[in-house]
C-alpha cells in the first residue's frame, strides 16, 4: 500500500444474507454459465471440493454482494462479482481480492477489504468493510 500519511479513509459496509437452498438447486452441468458469471474458477474448484458445495457457493456469493454494496456507496467505481475473488486462507478466515483488469494500480493501492462468512444449515451471511483511502 502507498504511504498513507497524506490520505483520509472512507469506510463503507456491506452484508448480505442467502438461503442456501437457492444454490443446491445449482449444478455446475446446467449451470455452468451463471456460475462463471458470479464465480471464478478458482472460487468453483474450491467450492466443489466441499462436501456441501452449496454452503460455500452461498457464503461467497453473500460475500461478494456485500463488497459490492459497500463499494457503491463510495461512488468510487462500479464493480461486479468477476471483479472480486475469495479466497480460502487457512486458519486466517477468507480474504477478498480485486481482480478485474480495468482497475488501475492507483486505485487498488487505495483499497482495502475485510469480510468474514457465516453459515448455518439454512442461510449464509457475509459483512465487508471496504476502506478506500482518499487524498487530502
Amino acid at each position: 500500500m502507498l504511504n498513507n500519511n497524506f490520505r483520509i479513509p472512507k469506510f463503507s459496509i456491506g452484508i448480505d444474507m442467502e438461503l442456501i437452498e437457492r444454490f443446491e438447486k445449482i449444478s455446475l452441468e446446467s449451470h455452468s454459465n451463471l456460475l462463471r458469471r458470479i464465480f471464478t474458477q478458482n472460487e468453483l474448484d474450491y467450492c466443489f471440493s466441499k462436501i456441501d458445495p452449496a454452503q460455500s457457493l452461498c457464503g461467497r456469493f453473500c460475500a461478494k454482494e456485500a463488497i459490492i454494496k459497500a463499494f457503491s456507496s463510495l461512488d468510487q467505481t462500479v464493480i461486479s462479482f468477476t471483479d472480486i475473488e475469495i479466497l480460502h486462507v487457512d486458519k486466517k478466515g477468507p480474504k477478498a481480492i480485486i481482480i478485474g483488469k480495468q482497475f488501475s494500480t492507483d486505485f487498488l493501492d487505495r483499497v482495502e477489504i475485510k469480510i468474514s462468512i457465516s453459515h448455518t444449515a439454512q442461510a449464509a451471511v457475509s459483512n465487508a468493510l471496504v476502506v478506500y483511502w482518499c487524498d487530502m
